[in-house]
């Protein structure tokens, strides 16, 4: 089983990145063996965008469970927080950071634990 949410609130919050737009899809799916599945894709308008300092810079989830970065599949460059606050969005106990913004090409960012 899976769902799809799709993202449209912007931290910048100025064209062409104004809220209501779908920004991101996060899809939450069933994995293997009990594990919850988290897929994060880049939309339109940020995946037609090709500027240098575009993408995803951090995305925050909550769970009970422990999470490391072995936890964690998608470009090079990524890292784990805890209990941080996502600049307006709230705070959440899982914090995927990059030390770049992923590029807007980037397919996916990848979760998979329980």
């Amino acid at each position: 089983m899976s769902v799809a949410c799709y993202l449209d609130q912007s931290s910048i919050g100025s064209a062409p990145y104004l809220d209501g737009q779908n920004f991101l899809q996060v899809t939450i799916s069933d994995g293997v063996a009990g594990n919850i599945d988290f897929v994060v894709q880049t939309l339109a308008p940020l995946s037609s965008n090709t500027g240098t300092n575009c993408g995803i810079d951090s995305f925050g989830f909550n769970t009970a469970n422990s999470v490391s970065l072995a936890n964690i599949s998608g470009p090079a460059g990524l890292g784990l927080q805890t209990n941080q606050n996502q600049d307006g969005f709230g705070n959440f106990t899982s914090v995927v950071n990059y030390d770049r913004a992923v590029s807007c090409r980037s397919t996916d960012v990848q979760h998979h634990g329980h």
